[in-house]
């Protein structure tokens, strides 16, 4: 399998020389000064998997931990870390911190592993929370993406154990889906809503919780 990979050099007449000897065997990779096993959190959405590692000397920007994904050259555009200027990451190595921690997805993942508090909410991997935190309010997060075709990722997020029902609908006012209806626990969720038999529009999520409180978000459907 052919692994494509960067160097950076130190010097400015820095000259990089490869022998016929220079060969790398065995089933692992290995990655000279990183021997060390930090923290990490992987994600995958089904088919591509990134990693997120904390690492004490990391910087809060770009620095020599982190790799910038080459372009695909079928046009398939795998799971990604995005940083702040939506430049995609095959991987991504965050300083240590007590601190909530946010980075964007290419697209919704879930979590397969994690050695530190980790969530996924639509298209956002929250770090850095202690085990006990919870969100303080009940709130109806966004959409990714959006505009969609046929299906997008809904997050929310509640404060306490709660009767929830979130439900779709059109500009009439008419219900077209019901997303989630019963009890649950304190925490980020997501949903996905699946539009292949609706017709191009708008549309209204609407969740209602057990005080009878309405939480809205629109959606913009695009086929």
């Amino acid at each position: 399998m052919f692994s494509g990979f960067f160097v950076f050099a130190t010097e400015s007449d820095a000259e990089l020389v490869l022998s016929t000897a220079s060969l790398a065997t065995g089933a692992e990779p290995v990655f000279y000064g990183k021997e060390a096993r930090y923290p990490q959190v992987r994600l995958t959405d089904g088919v591509d998997e990134v990693v997120v590692s904390v690492h004490p000397d990391a910087k809060p920007g770009w620095d020599r931990y982190d790799a910038p994904q080459p372009a695909s050259l079928d046009g398939r555009q795998p799971l990604s870390l995005l940083d702040a200027d939506g430049v995609r990451f095959r991987a991504m190595t965050i300083p240590e911190t007590s601190s909530e921690v946010r980075i964007r997805l290419s697209a919704p993942a879930r979590i397969t592993h994690a050695d530190i508090h980790a969530a996924v909410v639509g298209d956002v991997l929250v770090l850095g929370q202690a085990e006990s935190a919870q969100p303080r309010s009940v709130a109806l997060l966004r959409a990714w993406p959006n505009p969609f075709n046929p299906e997008t990722v809904i997050g929310f997020q509640l404060s306490v154990f709660s009767d929830i029902k979130i439900t779709v609908h059109d500009m009439l006012g008419r219900e077209v889906a019901v997303l989630v209806d019963g009890k649950k626990e304190p925490g980020d969720h997501s949903v996905t809503f699946d539009a292949s038999g609706l017709a191009s529009g708008v549309y209204l999520v609407r969740m209602t919780d057990s005080n009878g409180q309405v939480r809205s978000l629109k959606l913009s459907l695009l086929k």
